[in-house]
């Protein structure tokens, strides 16, 4: 397996995991941290109508900056969200990047929810430990977290 290959594994292992707290949406608003689990299975997080997604990717120091895509699928794989242009990310700065429920065009189960998943990748083979990936849905009336998932620090 390439460098670029297991770059890529790695990242989407976290969003899997950043979207599998999801179903914690449920109860009260508290913070969840994820833990990396390579064998994991593709595990969706739910969101609402009247919810926003944002995905939140820091560059915490790579001098070179991160160059990254991103995008949500729902349960059939298919592209609800995302950008065909690479955006960059410099060194020490992030990028927030909002999808809503309300917007995406797709019908829901019987509540109104959308099945998602958020992906990001880097693109070239950039050392990833700088690159730090979060999930927070809230309320788009209130503005009131419903959760926020953290990507696992990379080991020493």
């Amino acid at each position: 397996m390439s460098a670029i290959d297991r770059t890529t594994k790695r990242l989407r292992i976290a969003m899997v995991l950043l979207a599998a707290a999801g179903i914690w949406n449920c109860w009260p608003s508290s913070r969840v941290l994820a833990v990396q689990d390579p064998e994991s299975a593709p595990a969706p997080f739910g969101l609402a109508l009247d919810q926003t997604a944002r995905l939140n990717i820091l560059n915490k120091g790579e001098e070179r900056g991160y160059v990254i895509n991103w995008k949500f699928l729902d349960s059939a794989g298919r592209v609800l969200a995302g950008d065909p242009q690479r955006q960059i990310i410099p060194p020490g700065q992030f990028v927030s990047i909002d999808v809503d429920g309300s917007g995406l065009g797709t019908m829901g189960d019987r509540f109104g929810r959308i099945q998602l998943r958020a992906i990001v990748t880097t693109v070239g083979n950039p050392d990833t430990k700088n690159l730090r990936v979060s999930l927070e849905v809230f309320d788009n009336s209130t503005g009131r977290t419903s959760f926020v998932i953290n990507s696992p620090p990379e080991p020493d």
